[in-house]
Order: C-alpha cells, then sequence, then structure tokens
C-alpha cells in the first residue's frame, strides 16, 4: 500500500526550525500500518528535513535533506527515543509550507479457508 498525504505549517520571515513528527506518526498511525517507511519532502524547493535532539533543534547542528526515508516496525517510527523530525525552511517569505509523508507499507493477504 502507498499512501500520501499533505500537511500545511506556517513560516516566518526568518530561517524556521518546525517539528512535524507528530505529523509522521498520525499517518502510521491513520494507515494502521505495521512495518515499512516513510518518506518526507517538500514539492517547493528552500526547504529539507532533519532528524534531531527533542527541544534542542539548533541550525547549525542539523544536518538537512531534501527528503528523509524514516522506517516504521510495530506501527512505530525507529528512530531514537530523544529524536524528533524537524522540517527546517530557508526562505524567507513568510508564507506557509506544504510538505508531504509518503508511506509504504506492504498489505498482507488474508491467508486462504482451507475447505
Amino acid at each position: 500500500m502507498i499512501l500520501l498525504k499533505s500537511f500545511y505549517v506556517p513560516t516566518t520571515q526568518g530561517v524556521d526550525v518546525i517539528s512535524v513528527g507528530h505529523e509522521v506518526r498520525r499517518v502510521v498511525q491513520e494507515a494502521a500500518a505495521k512495518e515499512g517507511w516513510v518518506t518526507l519532502f517538500s514539492p517547493l524547493p528552500g526547504a529539507g528535513f532533519s532528524l534531531g535532539p527533542v527541544k534542542e533543534a539548533k541550525l547549525p547542528g542539523l544536518r538537512c535533506q531534501g527528503t528523509l526515508v524514516v522506517p516504521f516496525n510495530a506501527g512505530r517510527l525507529v528512530i531514537d527515543p530523544w529524536q524528533e523530525i524537524y522540517l527546517v525552511e530557508e526562505e524567507t517569505s513568510g508564507r506557509r509550507r506544504e510538505f508531504m509523508v509518503q508511506l509504504f507499507t506492504e498489505v498482507k493477504e488474508a491467508k486462504d479457508k482451507q475447505a
């Protein structure tokens, strides 16, 4: 199964570091998926994604990527509990930023009933 969801976050006229882990976890939860991976991306340039320490996201310490792939197992993201997923907005237009979460998981078929 492949699922794609769009989200929008407000930005300022400076560089923004925005926590988006909650939205990613919600996609996995709503899909009731047990294992697979999610890919995060922004359809427009000027933003990237990073994994960083919770509540201590500082721009110099974050390594941003245009896309970020995060596996999940048993319905939970496979990242350190002290890490968070961040959207780093580098444009200074102050517009809202769209980002997308695409979920990939295998759909298990029901076992054939024995006659």
